[in-house]
């Protein structure tokens, strides 16, 4: 499902929690690659846990690594490829 923003949901969910674990106050958009807005991979367990927390399923740190925005990580929980 889209979002008035042109984003899934669930991608603006991942966005969200990407700002938390980042700190960064103004949020982070859809196609925002994890690691090249400053995250590392402590960082990035977090994020595995938040989306574990969110939606039940459990992405790997291979998940973060080769599909590591919002977007990405938004269509392999939504196809259960995570």
């Amino acid at each position: 499902m889209k979002s008035t923003t042109g984003i899934t949901v669930a991608a603006q969910a991942i966005a969200a929690i990407f700002a938390d674990v980042l700190e960064i106050p103004g949020g982070v958009a859809g196609d925002s690659d994890f690691f090249e807005l400053g995250g590392n991979s402590m960082q990035a367990g977090l994020v595995i846990a938040q989306v574990r927390r969110a939606f039940g399923v459990r992405l790997t740190m291979r998940d973060i690594f080769t599909g590591g925005t919002p977007e990405q990580l938004a269509e392999a929980v939504a196809t259960g490829q995570a």
